[in-house]
């Protein structure tokens, strides 16, 4: 649950700072809204833990990291724009301090 609550606050950061183009925000809210909702008969101890919205933050960018990596519309420096931006391909310990 942890990764599920990094991945949450990454979210966050990403949907309001100036990082994302309005077809990437788009993507995000819609993972944010959609996919959770099959969820949780799965994972409702996982969701409970987090709360049901970082879950839905963190479900939508994990959405927004497929449609970047695996849409045509996409290319690898938008998908490198934004792991860097989350500190995914920063030195170790420094992920934290982005998303602090």
């Amino acid at each position: 649950e942890v990764r599920t609550l990094r991945q949450g606050k990454a979210a966050v950061m990403l949907y309001k700072g100036e990082t994302l183009t309005e077809r990437e925000r788009d993507v995000m809210l819609e993972g944010a809204q959609k996919t959770w909702v099959k969820k949780v008969r799965m994972n409702f101890d996982g969701i409970k833990q987090v709360g049901v919205n970082m879950y839905s933050n963190a479900l939508g960018l994990r959405t927004l990291l497929g449609y970047a990596y695996m849409d045509m519309a996409s290319s690898d420096e938008d998908l490198m724009r934004i792991v860097k931006q989350i500190g995914v391909v920063s030195p170790p310990g420094q992920e934290d301090k982005v998303l602090a």
